[in-house]
């Protein structure tokens, strides 16, 4: 999985995030994160819910679903 693809394809967009502990987070990709820049040196995309702002790597997705 390519976050960055994932970011272009779905920025300003609305999704539903599932983690591989099948939890389900709903809100707009916000802004990508570069493996050089991330402390856990893994690139990550962030999303922006009602309920803050929640960072993934590519280990901690399994699924993206366009809203």
């Amino acid at each position: 999985m390519d976050l960055k693809k994932i970011f272009e394809k779905f920025v300003d967009k609305k999704v539903i995030i599932t983690d591989i502990d099948e939890k389900r987070f709903m809100g707009i990709i916000d802004d990508y994160i570069d493996a050089e820049d991330n402390y856990s040196n893994k690139e990550g995309i962030i999303l922006n819910t009602k309920s803050g702002l929640y960072e993934f790597t590519k280990d901690d997705i399994k699924k993206i679903e366009l809203i």
